[in-house]
């Protein structure tokens, strides 16, 4: 019986010999097609060798030479070598009349990712060292085509020299194209961490958006009832721009998830902010028998995201709301001397906002800005996180004052401009 010796992979010889630069993935690609098009843009009589180990990104250029005149041997299948002896090595040979190419490269001798060492030759003597080790392991006789396809085969030093420099040429653009790219995702992937804006969030707000667009859409078409009809009601007036004004603020809230500068602050009174958002909130009073004061008579203004710090104090007002309305739904007879206070006061460089109402104390204060802490049978935890981080990226604070059987307090300190 024939003793069958393993043969060497000769081919990783002649790239550490050639001792080139590393090479990127795409570059392996664009380079295969532009040595591949010269050869279909102009058929000619021809020998294409090749080892791929993923063929996929070069189906399109291997289907058209199949219908050429060339001789196009595949070394991944069996038929075409005597030893599988290359392991993770791929090239591409070309022999034509007119030119003749080697190009090998793996992607096992470089530590970084979707980076290869490679060897590579044109016209040159050198050709045949590529052959010859490719034909030692193959089944098919390569000499008859290298001798049919001769080329100019002298030492052409200085083409070789061109066709390096035009190739490290491109490879330098790829790579810094890759680097681009890996900038651009890592930027990607610093505002997904940042504003937790990740595929899941998208298709949520996208879902979000489209009901808030019915509730505007439907809260225009009572409008233009009421204007048909001659119906003049302030309450149905006051409602329409309550829901208008509720659904720009969802929707800016919904924006601010996909920007890294989240905030649009500006000059704002304080008096004017309080006013428009104690009205907004207080649907969450009616008919619940609360006694809702403002006590709002500070001129001064702060630098504030109008919409977002709105959408903080409603979310107090909200919270006190509901702190009393469970009082009731707990066995307390009515809700009677129950109250929400909105008070502002101005100290120093500083306004403070404050909202008070005499519902169940909290049980546990110091856990109340946690993440995931709630005291609603039916809560996220998410409300006040959202509104300390909120007033603090409009430069201000938020934090409870006291919670007892007397009252609880929450405030807001904006500096004044």
């Amino acid at each position: 019986m024939k003793r069958v010796v393993p043969k060497k992979n000769l081919l990783k010889n002649l790239i550490f010999i050639q001792e080139n630069k590393t090479i990127t993935r795409r570059t392996v690609e664009g380079m295969f097609r532009a040595f591949v098009e010269p050869i279909l843009n102009s058929p000619q009589e021809g020998l294409v060798v090749y080892r791929l180990l993923d063929q996929s990104p070069f189906q399109g250029l291997l289907s058209r030479l199949k219908y050429i005149d060339v001789k196009l041997i595949d070394y991944m299948k069996d038929s075409a070598y005597k030893q599988d002896v290359w392991e993770q090595t791929e090239f591409l040979c070309i022999l034509t009349h007119r030119y003749g190419i080697v190009f090998i490269w793996d992607y096992t001798l470089e530590t970084v990712d979707g980076y290869a060492g490679y060897y590579l030759k044109f016209n040159s003597r050198l050709l045949d060292e590529g052959f010859d080790i490719i034909n030692d392991n193959s089944k098919i006789n390569l000499k008859k085509y290298m001798e049919k396809f001769r080329p100019d085969r002298r030492d052409n030093d200085m083409l070789n020299s061109v066709m390096l420099n035009l190739f490290d040429m491109y490879n330098s653009e790829t790579q810094e194209v890759i680097a681009v790219d890996m900038e651009r995702e890592a930027m990607d992937k610093s505002l997904e961490i940042k504003t937790g804006y990740d595929k899941k969030t998208k298709y949520i707000a996208h879902e979000i958006k489209n009901q808030l667009s019915i509730c505007e859409l439907y809260a225009q078409i009572i409008r233009k009832y009421c204007e048909k009809n001659n119906i003049e009601s302030n309450t149905i007036k006051n409602a329409v721009d309550c829901i208008a004004k509720s659904v720009n603020m969802a929707n800016n809230s919904l924006l601010s998830l996909k920007t890294i500068d989240e905030s649009k602050i500006e000059p704002c009174k304080i008096k004017e902010l309080v006013e428009e958002a104690s009205a907004l909130a207080k649907v969450y009073t009616e008919g619940k028998n609360i006694d809702f004061k403002i006590e709002n008579n500070v001129e001064a203004s702060i630098l504030a995201d109008k919409l977002k710090f709105e959408a903080v104090l409603i979310n107090l007002i909200k919270n006190a709301a509901e702190a009393l309305s469970n009082d009731i739904e707990d066995g307390s007879p009515s809700n009677n001397g129950k109250y929400i206070v909105i008070r502002t006061s101005c100290e120093d460089v500083f306004v403070k906002i404050s909202v008070e109402n005499n519902g169940r104390p909290i049980s546990e204060p110091d856990k109340i800005f946690d993440e995931g802490y709630t005291t609603k049978s039916s809560g996220s935890g998410y409300g006040l996180v959202i509104c300390k981080k909120d007033i603090e990226d409009q430069c201000g604070q938020i934090k409870l004052i006291k919670s007892d059987e007397e009252s609880t307090i929450f405030e807001i300190s904006m500096g004044v401009v």
